[in-house]
């Protein structure tokens, strides 16, 4: 239902909002509290739309956590 997956997605929002606090990602977790938010209120597309942009931002912190690793390992 529609419902359950905007309550999935508030869930992991919650999650990944505070592991990458942790990390001191505030760009990437700016990005998960507005899906968070958007989920919690009922708005499916923007919650999407939003978890879009998540996405890439998780993928250049990885790239660039990715880049950081290579870089001590040689």
């Amino acid at each position: 239902s529609k419902e359950g997956v905007l309550e999935q997605m508030r869930r992991l929002a919650h999650t990944l909002k505070g592991c990458v606090a942790n990390v001191g990602a505030r760009p990437l977790r700016e990005a998960v509290v507005a899906v968070e938010i958007a989920a919690k209120a009922g708005e499916r597309a923007r919650a999407v739309e939003l978890c879009a942009s998540a996405v890439v931002l998780g993928q250049s912190l990885s790239a660039a956590l990715d880049h950081a690793h290579r870089s001590r390992a040689a």
